[in-house]
């Protein structure tokens, strides 16, 4: 009987032991459900970033292609500024009054309206959108009216806008991509499990970045990691370096078309003036 109970023990003991290195080796992170949200989340965000751009790009070529007056433009560049975003300086020469929110003074002229802000409301995507139409494009170049596109100048006219939107449309979208991973998406961070609903895609990335290399809790939580654990942990990091190498990825396409645009501009430019020239040169000779 003795023997029996001590045999018992013993395999209670030992069953003890190998359920808790088990439950060591083998239970998912504290993280684990946080992160399959936010990874679902993201696929979310992706689509929203992509509509949000279209829309400002489709916008933008409308500004481009159908401007019925160049002098309304000047003048709403003007009056939108001084009446939503007048400087200390323009208030201090009685030119207009300063907003109530000193972060929207000069909101539209200054590109840190843009870049600085990771979460647009809707005044500051207001202002943003006012600053990349004076980057573009700041005075469009004004429609002819309707009789005259018919002829064979309406219809260089009509062609020469299409040349200028299409070289516009390259600088136009790498700055609304840049709006549109900054515009909150409803319910983007109750998907991904956010103490806010509504974040932007920029907030979404901060999150993920933020939640290790400047949390204190996520130093203390791997620190009694499991060596499985930490494999995934590890995993996790790497699939979402994936993830950010796309967006790496994304963005370098837009800056080498810029530059394709900027060299084909360029050389067209270049070719333009020897071939007049040889153009004269050869009308002589053939005279």
């Amino acid at each position: 009987v003795m023997m029996e109970g001590a045999i018992a023990a013993q395999t209670q003991l030992y069953m003890e032991k190998v359920r808790a290195d088990a439950t060591t080796k083998y239970e998912l992170s504290p993280r684990s459900c946080y992160e399959a949200a936010t990874g679902a989340a993201a696929g979310q965000a992706s689509a929203s970033v992509k509509q949000t751009a279209g829309s400002l790009n489709q916008a933008s070529a409308d500004r481009t292609l159908y401007t019925p007056s160049s002098a309304a433009v000047i003048s709403r560049h003007y009056d939108n500024h001084v009446a939503k975003y007048c400087t200390a300086e323009e208030a201090a020469q009685g030119r207009c009054s300063l907003p109530s929110d000193p972060a929207m003074q000069g909101a539209d002229i200054r590109v840190d309206t843009l870049l600085g802000n990771s979460n647009l409301t809707p005044s500051l995507l207001e202002a943003v959108q006012a600053l990349i139409a004076k980057l573009v494009n700041p005075i469009p170049t004004q429609n002819i009216p309707k009789a005259w596109e018919g002829t064979a100048q309406g219809k260089a006219f009509i062609a020469g806008q299409y040349i200028e939107q299409a070289r516009a449309s390259v600088a136009a979208n790498s700055l609304n991509q840049a709006v549109a991973v900054r515009t909150p998406v409803a319910g983007l961070g109750a998907a991904a499990m956010v103490n806010k609903a509504d974040i932007s895609p920029m907030e979404l990335m901060e999150t993920l970045v933020n939640g290790r290399f400047q949390s204190p809790d996520w130093y203390t939580m791997i620190s009694g990691f499991s060596t499985e654990n930490l494999l995934r942990e590890q995993n996790k990091m790497q699939a979402f370096k994936l993830w950010m190498d796309l967006q790496s990825f994304q963005q370098m396409e837009r800056v080498e078309a810029m530059l394709a645009t900027n060299l084909a501009m360029g050389v067209k430019a270049d070719s333009a003036a020897q071939l007049e020239v040889a153009r004269s040169a050869a009308a002589k000779a053939g005279q």
